[in-house]
C-alpha cells in the first residue's frame, strides 16, 4: 500500500492508527509499486516513474528479444481490417497457437502507466482481439518491439513550469476503412503526461472540422474533470 500525504505528520499518524489493527512494515520513501519504478527528485519537484522490467519480462515472454529496435509503434497510414482475419479452416489452424489476446493484455499495462504514444497502435489491434490475422499479430509485435525499444525512458511529472496542467487532443478524418474517425486528447501535469486517450469515434463525421469538434467535446470533459480534481487536493 502507497500512502501519499502533505505533511509528515498526517503520515505518521496515518500508520500509528493502521498498525493498531493490522501488523504493518514501513519500507520508507515509495520505490517500486504495481510493477513500476519510482524516482523522486526533490530539488527539481519531479517524480518520475519507468516500467523496465516489466517489458523486458514481456519482450522475453513474446520471443522478441533480438528483434530489431523501431522507432514509432505503428506503420504510418497502416490499414487494418475484418478482411485480414482467418476466414477458411487453414487459416484459422494457423493462428490456433498466437498468443494474440494475451499480447494485447500485456501491452495495455505500459499503455494505462507510462506509454501513452503507444495508445492510438493498441486501441486498432485491440478490435481484432476476437479473431485476428498475421498482419494484426505483426503488427503487435512491432508495437512490443517498440516498447522494448523505449524502455530505459521515464515519465517526469511536476518541475518548474508555469502552467500547471496544459491538454492537447487531435483527430484525424475517416482514415481507416470504417470511416469513423479516430480521436485522441492528452493532458500533462508538468511535462508529464497524466491523462490520454485514443478511442473511435461514435458517428462518422462529415467533415474533418465535425471530427474536431467532436475530438474537443471529450477532451473539454476530461479538462473540467481534472480542473475540478486539482481544486480538491
Amino acid at each position: 500500500m502507497a500512502v501519499t500525504l502533505k505533511r509528515k505528520t498526517d503520515s505518521a499518524k496515518f500508520k500509528s492508527e493502521i498498525m493498531k489493527f493490522w501488523e504493518i512494515t514501513d519500507h520508507g520513501p515509495i520505490k517500486w509499486f504495481l510493477g513500476f519504478k519510482i524516482r523522486r527528485d526533490r530539488k527539481a519537484r519531479t517524480i518520475s516513474i519507468n516500467q523496465r522490467v516489466y517489458i523486458e519480462s514481456m519482450v522475453e515472454k513474446f520471443r522478441l528479444t533480438r528483434a530489431k529496435q523501431v522507432l514509432t509503434p505503428m506503420e504510418p497510414n497502416a490499414q487494418l481490417s475484418n478482411q485480414q482475419c482467418p476466414s477458411t479452416a487453414n487459416q484459422l489452424a494457423r493462428m490456433c497457437g498466437i498468443p494474440y489476446r494475451e499480447a494485447i493484455g500485456s501491452v495495455l499495462w505500459p499503455v494505462v502507466v507510462s506509454q501513452p504514444d503507444a495508445a492510438y497502435a493498441v486501441r486498432i489491434l485491440s478490435q481484432f482481439i476476437q479473431n485476428p490475422g498475421p498482419a494484426h499479430w505483426e503488427a503487435l509485435k512491432q508495437v512490443i518491439s517498440y516498447l522494448g525499444s523505449l524502455k530505459d525512458l521515464w515519465l517526469t511529472f511536476g518541475g518548474r513550469s508555469e502552467a500547471m496542467v496544459n491538454g492537447y487532443c487531435n483527430a484525424d478524418w475517416a482514415s481507416q476503412q470504417h470511416r469513423h474517425s479516430i480521436l485522441g486528447f492528452s493532458f500533462h501535469f508538468g511535462e508529464g503526461a497524466v491523462s490520454w486517450s485514443s478511442k473511435k469515434q461514435n458517428v462518422v463525421a462529415l467533415s474533418s472540422t465535425k471530427a474536431e469538434y467532436i475530438t474537443q467535446m471529450h477532451a473539454a470533459k476530461e479538462a473540467v474533470w481534472l480542473r475540478n480534481f486539482i481544486s480538491e487536493i
